[in-house]
């Protein structure tokens, strides 16, 4: 039972670090549902747009280029990593509401966890330079 407890702290850091890169890796599913005959997954876009939306939303620039803000420093780092979690939020509602009526759930999630990452980076932002953001010594 002792090697069970130790185990199982490890095997859930492994299971959250898989679903993490879920963020960060191209969903080639989301390709092959953007092939999917329309009447079985429910897409409402042309196929080609749905993949020029699913590759938008996995560009360096969105969710193919993101990392935590809690784990950086620096004011112009801070600010470029918060600009890749909006984008990768925009980009995932757009596909969301342009292909898929707004009911994908996964892009819903995905959307979801991007705008909390926005609010990491935000609270990082407001701490004092160097690590964030911040005028160090505030004037009162």
């Amino acid at each position: 039972m002792e090697e069970l407890r130790r185990a199982w702290p490890a095997a859930v850091l492994v299971a959250l670090a898989a679903a993490g890169t879920l963020l960060l890796v191209p969903d080639a599913r989301a390709e092959r549902r953007c092939e999917e005959d329309p009447a079985i997954s429910g897409r409402i876009c042309s196929e080609a747009e749905c993949i020029l939306l699913s590759d938008a939303v996995h560009a360096p620039d969105a969710c193919g280029g993101v990392s935590s803000c809690e784990d950086i420093s620096g004011c112009s780092a801070l600010t470029a990593m918060r600009q890749k979690w909006l984008n990768c939020y925009t980009r995932r509602i757009t596909v969301n509401a342009r292909c898929w009526s707004n009911f994908d759930l996964d892009h819903q999630w995905q959307a979801a966890e991007a705008i909390r990452h926005v609010g990491v980076c935000d609270e990082r932002m407001k701490l004092p330079q160097p690590e964030g953001c911040a005028d160090p010594c505030p004037e009162e």
